[in-house]
C-alpha cells in the first residue's frame, strides 16, 4: 500500500508538469531564456536543409556556440509541421517528454546507487515535483536533455566502478558522457572526473574504454567549431558564436576576484534551491534550502564513505569550480545535473538521523526521548514545508512567469505585424529578443548586448556609457529598425539598463519612433 501511494504520488507529480505543458502548448513564452529562440531558429535551419546555422541572424552564421543535440531533436516538430507559429506544440510535447526520460534515468542512477524500490520512488517524485525543472522542461532549452543523458552516464560509472573487470559499462558510461556533452558543453568535466577517478582506483583500461567511447564527440564538435567558427571578434559576434571567445573577451575587463566572491554567493545560494525551492524573501525559505544543502552535502560524504558516487562528487567539484569563474552567475538551472547526487545524499543522511531518533525514542530517559520527539517533529515539519515550497512552486510560481511572458508576447504582437507588414524583407531589425522577432516577421536581427564585465560589479556609468554607442551600433550594421519593449535587458541589471536603453532611443535624432502601444516602440533609424 506505501509503495502504490508512492507511485500515485510520482504519477500525480508528473501529471502536474504534463497539465502545465498542455495548458502552454501554443508557447507565448517562447523566449524567455532568449536562447530557447535561437535553439528553435538553429533546429529549422536543420529541418530546411540549410546545415546547421543561426538563420535570424544577418548572413546566417554557422551555429557553433550550442552543440547539435537538441537542436537536431527539436528539428523533428519542423518536419511534422514546418509553419510558424502552429509547430509550438509540437516542440512543447517534445521538450517537456525530456522529464519523464530524466525521472526514469535517474531511478536506474538510484538503483545502482542502492536504493530500493520505495526510495527511488520518492526521489524521482522528489525530481519531477522540482520547481526549477518542471520550469525548464517547458521551454526549448537543453538543461533537462542534458540531465537525461549525464544519469544514464553516472548510472553506467556507478556500474563500472561494482564491476572492476568489466569493460561494458565505461563504454556505456563514455558514449552517454559524449552525448550530454552535445546536449550541454557545461558537462566537459565529466571527460576528466571519470578517466582521473577510474586511474586512482588503478583501473587503466576502464579509463581508457571510457575515452575511446566518449571523446569522439566532444573532439567532432570541437573540430566543428573550429572550422566554422565566425571570423569577427566583435562582441555580438563572440556571444552568438563562441563561448569561449566571448568569457576572454570580458575576462580581461573584469575583476576576477570579484567575479569569484559574487559567483562563489550565488553558488551555495542555488546549492540551496536546488533542495528546496525559494524564489521569496523572507528568512525561513532560505535557511531550510541552507539546511537541506548540507544535509545533502553530508550524505554524499557518507556515500562517499562507503565507496559511492566517487566519480560523482569528482565531477561535482570541477563542474562547481568551472562556474566559480564562470562569467554568469550560476543559478539553480545551471547547478541542475548535481540534483541527483544531492537528492540522494539528503535522503541517505535523512534517513540515518532518523535511525537516529528512532533509537532515542525507546531510550529510558525521559529527556532524551523527549528530545528524539521534538527532533522527529522538527524533521516532520521540514520535510511538510518543502513539500509545500515545490508544491507553491508548480502551481504559482511557474505559471505566473509563463503569464509575465505571455502579457509581454501579447503587447509585442503588434509592433512585430507592423515591422513585418512596412519592412523591406532584407532589413535588419534591432531588439533584445531577435531570434523570437525573426520568427514572427521573418526580418533578420540582432541584439545590443553588454559586457559582462560590466556587471561584476554593477558599474551604473560604464553601462550607460555603453548605452551611448547605440547609434553607432546601428550604422555600422545598416540596421534599419529597433525595437523598444518592456522586458528587455531583465538579467542585465535592468535598474541600470533599461533606462540608458531607453534614453539611447529617445534622445539621439538618428532614431523616429513610428509605431508604439502600452509594451512595445518600434523606432526608424534615419539615414545620414
Amino acid at each position: 500500500m506505501r509503495r502504490l501511494l508512492l507511485v500515485l504520488c510520482l504519477v500525480a507529480a508528473l501529471a502536474s508538469s504534463a497539465r502545465l505543458a498542455w495548458q502552454w502548448r501554443h508557447m507565448p513564452h517562447l523566449g524567455i531564456f532568449h536562447d530557447d529562440a535561437i535553439y528553435l531558429v538553429s533546429a529549422h535551419a536543420l529541418a530546411t536543409g540549410q546545415g546547421y546555422r543561426i538563420e535570424s541572424l544577418p548572413g546566417s552564421p554557422w551555429q557553433t556556440k550550442y552543440p547539435i543535440l537538441l537542436p537536431l531533436y527539436l528539428s523533428l516538430a519542423w518536419r511534422i509541421e514546418p509553419g510558424f507559429p502552429r509547430v509550438l506544440p509540437w516542440v512543447m510535447l517534445l521538450c517537456w517528454m525530456t522529464l519523464p526520460a530524466f525521472v526514469l534515468a535517474a531511478e536506474g542512477f538510484f538503483s545502482q546507487v542502492g536504493f530500493g524500490p520505495e526510495e527511488r520512488i520518492l526521489l524521482c517524485f522528489l525530481l519531477a515535483f522540482n520547481p526549477i525543472l518542471v520550469y525548464l522542461s517547458l521551454a526549448a532549452m537543453s538543461e533537462v536533455m542534458g540531465c537525461f543523458f549525464f544519469a544514464i552516464c553516472l548510472l553506467h560509472l556507478e556500474r563500472s566502478m561494482d564491476r572492476p573487470r568489466e569493460g561494458r559499462a565505461a563504454i556505456l558510461a563514455g558514449l552517454f558522457a559524449g552525448l550530454s556533452i552535445l546536449a550541454r558543453t557545461a558537462l566537459l568535466p565529466v571527460l576528466a572526473s571519470a578517466p582521473l577517478c577510474y586511474l586512482l582506483h588503478r583501473r587503466r583500461r576502464q579509463a581508457w574504454l571510457f575515452l575511446v567511447a566518449s571523446l569522439p564527440f566532444a573532439a567532432g564538435w570541437q573540430l566543428w567549431t573550429a572550422t566554422h567558427k565566425a571570423a569577427a571578434s566583435d562582441l555580438e559576434t563572440l556571444f552568438y558564436t563562441d563561448y569561449l571567445r566571448f568569457y576572454l573577451f570580458n575576462l580581461g575587463r573584469t575583476s576576477f576576484p570579484q567575479l569569484v566572491y559574487d559567483n562563489l554567493g550565488a553558488l551555495l545560494k542555488s546549492f540551496g534551491e536546488m533542495m528546496v525551492f525559494q524564489q521569496a524573501k523572507g528568512f525561513v525559505p532560505v535557511l531550510a534550502a541552507l539546511v537541506a544543502a548540507i544535509i545533502g552535502m553530508a550524505g554524499w560524504v557518507r556515500l562517499f564513505r562507503q565507496g559511492r558516487l566517487r566519480q560523482y562528487a569528482l565531477f561535482a567539484i570541477l563542474f562547481s569550480a568551472q562556474h566559480l569563474v564562470y562569467n554568469f552567475p550560476p543559478t539553480a538551472r545551471f547547478l541542475l545535473p548535481l540534483v541527483p547526487g544531492l537528492l540522494a545524499g539528503f535522503w541517505t543522511e535523512f534517513r540515518h538521523i532518523l535511525t537516529l531518533v528512532a533509537r532515542h525514542r525507546r531510550h529510558p530517559s525521559v529527556a532524551e526521548r523527549a528530545v528524539a520527539y521534538a527532533l522527529f517533529a522538527v524533521l516532520f515539519l521540514f520535510g511538510l514545508f518543502s513539500l509545500w515550497r515545490a508544491a507553491y512552486g508548480v502551481s504559482r510560481w511557474v505559471p505566473d512567469n509563463l503569464e509575465v511572458q505571455r502579457d509581454l508576447l501579447v503587447g509585442r504582437l503588434p509592433a512585430l505585424h507592423w515591422v513585418s507588414a512596412n519592412s523591406k524583407p532584407d532589413d535588419v531589425v534591432l531588439s533584445t529578443f531577435e531570434s523570437l522577432s525573426y520568427l514572427y516577421t521573418g526580418r533578420r536581427g540582432l541584439g545590443f548586448f553588454l559586457p559582462t564585465s560590466l556587471f561584476y560589479p554593477p558599474d551604473k556609468k560604464a553601462i550607460e556609457s555603453h548605452f551611448r554607442g547605440v547609434p553607432r551600433f546601428v550604422y555600422d550594421r545598416d540596421i534599419a529598425y529597433v525595437i523598444l519593449s518592456a522586458g528587455d535587458y531583465a538579467v542585465s541589471e535592468p535598474q541600470f539598463s533599461f533606462p540608458a536603453w531607453q534614453q539611447a532611443l529617445n534622445d539621439q535624432p538618428v532614431f523616429q519612433r513610428v509605431f508604439e502601444n502600452h509594451v512595445a516602440h518600434v523606432y526608424r533609424v534615419l539615414r545620414r
